[in-house]
């Protein structure tokens, strides 16, 4: 504030107070730069104060357009330190370029002087008719226009209130100082008119925090093997650049193999803005996208499209299709020359030439228009391999093309095969020789004969692995020969189906599991190389004899585990040809034994055993393992049982013995646990050793494997009564002598239950 003196006071004290004035108002300016109370301060050289408008130095950029908002400044403030600083006359406050007045009222007012040495205003530019100290005036969009009518007769201050601006556009940033315009009547002491004069505030535009980016300057075309500056710019809502922006950027591309800059993180002083120098290879061909994206805030990213194209040709690939002519001079192939840059990119409408290190012709080349180069080959006539080479500039490639010689068949190996002719997967293998076979090559042997596969061996022999239908036709037929592309040829009546053998019977027709036997096959055509074969196992070929063209003489023989039921049978020619007679022979199921009754017999012993098993036959034979036991008499029972009569040697060793039972058709089936010897009695002494006529008294005989319920013999005249077996080794009988037994010695026998028996002498005599 100053402080004012009346008009009326004598002029020493007015002076004298215009001083003081003088001297507070430097202080107070003074103290306002110090302590940034003013946006800009200024003491005129007249005292005259300009206290600028504040709020204006960062307006939103956001806020700009016909529809922005407006910012409120704060007050504008002529202040004199003498009277009548602000002439009469108009003052026309304007806003810089890019700034628009709210055009709502404003007050203009005077203040620090009364009565009639107080400022007089008119908010009527070109009339004081009417006056006041404080006016309101409504500002155009590009100024405030007040009229000063009357000057002040004392220091005053003229205050602008209510003030408020926005920018005309978002963009671009606008900035400058509210002025006091030209066209202003009024005369103000120390205050320079015209844009570049006193500033009476500042106003600029400022952006708003990043919302994307802007990627640029890359080159299009882009040429895949160079590489390229990037600029990045961070922009605000409005699209000006956001120079606070401090993110970190990263990059991606549409193009895969593409080399780009690093992550980088945004400084102050970059402003927004930084460029990667040479950061970006592109490696693609076509459309290709750069995209910067905030590491952070995915939603901040930008992008730039290019078309991007190939370098110069680095690589030149040569293709023949097909590879290999027949050197007749007419056959054509397709040769193709695919031309790309040190990335694979494909390059059009190059220069591409074809040349021959050989006879062959080429015919002018097509530009294909996607980096492919065609034209034709006509082969020479003269075989063997040449070198086609296709160059682009300083690149080049080649192949090889297969000139052929014509195509012949000569013969086959062998000659013939019978019908029937198979051998597996793999067919017959029949050698074709002739000349100018390819891979690919095949061979035909006509109606009845299927060529499975042919295998190319090399330019004069193929093998054709062939089957030979069972009702092929016999006689001699051609053999044709095809090439990839149509090309064929044949040798006449090369080869021969043979009458094939037939099999009508197998006799007998049936063999047990586990047996063998000859068998005799009637059928036709067998030769002296006729083999048998049982698909299947469990049934083997152990000979073959021809009889005749009709008859062959088979040894077979069966597991024991081989499963039961019909068995199809091959026959097979030395020409390979082949029959199956199905289902001609029978496995029959092999008997098995599982007890015998009684199940041990002694030495010595005939007696009646029932042998109970399964799948016994009618004329089924029993036979024991080892010495010492033999089965006589077989009578067939049932499929379940037989009863045999077994007689044991008397001397037979003790101990078990496998039965067997064979079928009559061979089948057998053993038991080792069955049966068995059991040790048989002995005798070492007699005591009484001597008996007389018509005596009668108790004999102990002494021996070892006495059974209970042994009998004891000692021949005719004696009879034996009270037979007692003591142990094993012991048995004692009341025995009487008639008068008439014979006189002499006796023979002593012990038989126990099982039928073993012993029957000896020098033991005992009667007297």
């Amino acid at each position: 504030m100053h402080t004012r003196t009346n008009s009326s006071h004598r002029p020493a004290i007015r002076a004298g107070a215009l001083a003081a004035v003088r001297r507070l108002v430097t202080l107070l300016v003074t103290m306002a730069v110090l302590v940034g109370g003013f946006a800009v301060s200024a003491l005129g050289a007249g005292g005259l104060v300009v206290t600028p408008a504040s709020g204006g130095s960062s307006i939103n950029d956001t806020t700009g357009g016909p529809s922005g908002s407006y910012t409120t400044l704060g007050n504008i403030v002529l202040d004199e330190s003498a009277s009548g600083q602000i002439g009469l006359g108009t003052l026309v406050v304007t806003t810089p370029s890019g700034f628009d007045w709210r055009t709502t009222a404003v007050t203009v007012a005077q203040s620090g002087a009364s009565g009639s040495n107080s400022i007089l205003l008119s908010a009527n530019p070109s009339s004081c008719t009417t006056t006041a100290t404080s006016v309101s005036v409504t500002p155009t969009t590009s100024s405030i226009t007040v009229r000063v009518c009357r000057a002040s007769g004392h220091s005053a201050k003229l205050t602008f209130s209510g003030l408020a601006v926005r920018p005309t556009t978002q963009t671009p940033l606008a900035s400058g100082n509210i002025y006091l315009d030209s066209s202003s009547t009024s005369t103000v002491s120390d205050v320079t008119k015209g844009p570049s004069g006193t500033n009476l505030g500042s106003l600029a535009m400022v952006p708003t925090a990043a919302t994307s980016l802007r990627v640029a300057g890359l080159p299009s075309p882009f040429t895949t093997n160079s590489s390229a500056s990037v600029t990045v710019t961070a922009l605000d809502a409005a699209g000006n650049t956001a120079t606070g922006y401090r993110g970190t950027v990263g990059f991606a591309s549409s193009d895969g193999a593409a080399v780009l800059p690093a992550n980088y993180a945004f400084t102050a002083a970059d402003a927004g803005v930084h460029a990667f120098a040479g950061g970006v290879t592109l490696k693609t061909v076509g459309t290709q996208s750069v995209t910067a994206t905030d590491t952070v805030s995915s939603s901040i990213t930008g992008s730039a499209a290019l078309q991007v194209v190939p370098a110069a040709a680095a690589t030149v690939t040569v293709s023949l299709a097909p590879d290999s002519l027949v050197a007749d001079g007419t056959s054509t192939a397709a040769v193709t020359a695919t031309v790309t840059d040190a990335y694979g990119n494909h390059r059009a409408g190059d220069t591409v030439s074809l040349a021959s290190s050989g006879d062959a012709a080429i015919s002018s080349v097509t530009d294909n228009g996607d980096g492919t180069y065609g034209a034709t080959i006509t082969a020479s006539t003269t075989p063997g391999d040449e070198t086609i080479t296709a160059t682009d500039g300083a690149a080049a490639g080649t192949a090889t093309l297969h000139e052929l010689t014509p195509l012949s068949v000569a013969s086959v190996s062998p000659a013939s095969r019978g019908q029937g002719a198979n051998g597996g997967p793999w067919g017959q293998s029949i050698t074709v020789t002739g000349a100018g076979f390819v891979a690919g090559s095949s061979a035909d042997f006509g109606a009845g004969v299927t060529t499975k596969f042919t295998t190319f061996v090399d330019a004069e022999h193929l093998t054709a692995h062939v089957v030979v239908a069972g009702d092929a036709t016999p006689g001699s037929r051609d053999v044709t020969v095809s090439n990839p592309g149509g090309r064929s040829a044949s040798c006449a009546g090369c080869f021969t189906v043979n009458a094939g053998p037939s099999l009508a019977s197998v006799s007998p027709s049936g063999i047990g599991a586990g047996g063998a036997r000859k068998v005799t096959f009637t059928g036709a055509n067998f030769d002296a190389s006729t083999r048998v074969t049982f698909p299947g196992s469990g049934v083997a070929v152990t000979s073959v004899t021809l009889v005749d063209a009709e008859h062959l003489s088979v040894g077979i023989s069966t597991a024991a585990s081989a499963t039961p039921g019909p068995r199809d049978v091959v026959v097979t020619n030395g020409d390979a040809g082949s029959a199956t007679c199905a289902g001609c022979l029978t496995v029959t199921a092999a008997p098995t034994v599982t007890t015998l009754t009684p199940n041990a017999l002694g030495p010595g012993a005939l007696k009646t055993v029932t042998v109970d098993g399964s799948n016994f036959a009618s004329g089924a034979k029993v036979s024991f393992a080892a010495s010492g036991v033999a089965a006589t008499a077989v009578t067939f029972v049932s499929d379940t049982r037989l009863t045999i009569t077994v007689s044991v040697a008397s001397n037979a060793a003790a101990g078990p013995r496998a039965v067997t039972v064979t079928n009559p058709d061979l089948g057998k089936g053993s038991c080792s646990a069955c049966f068995s010897v059991s040790p048989g009695p002995a005798v070492t002494s007699v005591s009484p050793g001597t008996l007389a006529r018509g005596s009668s008294q108790t004999v102990t005989v002494n021996g070892a494997n006495f059974a209970s319920n042994a009998s004891l013999s000692l021949g005719a005249g004696i009879s034996v009564t009270a037979v007692t077996v003591a142990d094993a080794s012991r048995i004692t009988a009341t025995v009487t002598v008639a008068s008439t037994a014979a006189v002499g010695p006796r023979t002593v026998t012990v038989t126990n239950p099982d039928g073993g028996k012993v029957s000896a002498t020098g033991y005992l005599s009667v007297s």
